[in-house]
C-alpha cells in the first residue's frame, strides 16, 4: 500500500535506531532492479555516521485522526545518512581543489533511501533540504554526493535542489557515479 501525501515527521535519528536504519538499507539494496545503482553500507558504518563522523536524519509519518490504518509514528519511512569525510582522501570536495581549510566544510550527502510504500511523496527532497540546513548550521558549506548516471530520478531531485554535476568517476569500488556539488 502507497501512503501519499502524508504527512512527516523529520529528526535526528539516535543511535537507538541503527538496526532499522540498516535494515531499510538492507531492504532497499535488494528491491533495486539495477544492483549497481544502490550501493549498502554496513551497520558500523551506520553506528559511526550517526553521531561521530555524520548524521542521520529519518522521516516518519505523522499518523492523522483519520488514519485507520496500523501506521505508526516511529515507523522509518526513509533516511539520510550525511558524512563529514574530513580530511579523508575519498573526500568528494578534491573534485573541486578545495583548500584543506575548506575540505573541513564538505558534506557527503551519503545515502537516501524510502521505504516500499512510501514512495511518491518527496522524502528524498525533504530529507535533502533538512539535511543542508543542518549541514549549514554546523558551518559546512559544501554539499556532495554522487549518483548513478541512469539514476534520473534521483539525479532529477539534486538537480532541482541546486546540486551540479562536476565529474563523472568510478566509486565504491568500480561503481560508475555522477559526482554532484553544491556549495553555499
Amino acid at each position: 500500500m502507497t501512503h501519499l501525501s502524508r504527512q512527516f515527521s523529520i529528526t535526528a535519528a539516535a543511535p537507538e535506531d541503527c538496526h532499522e536504519i540498516y535494515r531499510l538499507m538492507a531492504d532497499t539494496a535488494a528491491s533495486v532492479q539495477k544492483k549497481d545503482w544502490f550501493f549498502p553500507d554496513s551497520l558500523e558504518f551506520i553506528r559511526t555516521h550517526i553521531k561521530d563522523r555524520g548524521m542521520i536524519l529519518k522521516a516518519c509519518p505523522v499518523p492523522s485522526e483519520a488514519d485507520t490504518s496500523s501506521l505508526r509514528a516511529d515507523r522509518l519511512a526513509a533516511f539520510l545518512l550525511i558524512r563529514f569525510p574530513g580530511p579523508t582522501e575519498d573526500n568528494l570536495g578534491t573534485y573541486l581543489h578545495l583548500s584543506e581549510k575548506e575540505l573541513l566544510k564538505v558534506a557527503h550527502m551519503e545515502t537516501v533511501a524510502v521505504a516500499s510504500g512510501f514512495t511518491g511523496n518527496g522524502l528524498q527532497r525533504k530529507l535533502l533540504i533538512e539535511g543542508e540546513k543542518a549541514a549549514a548550521a554546523m558551518g559546512l558549506r559544501h554539499f556532495m554526493a554522487t549518483v548513478h548516471p541512469e539514476n534520473h530520478y534521483s539525479l532529477s531531485n539534486f538537480q532541482r535542489l541546486g546540486y551540479k554535476k562536476i565529474a563523472e568517476a568510478l566509486k565504491y569500488g568500480g561503481l560508475r557515479r555522477w559526482v554532484l556539488e553544491k556549495s553555499i
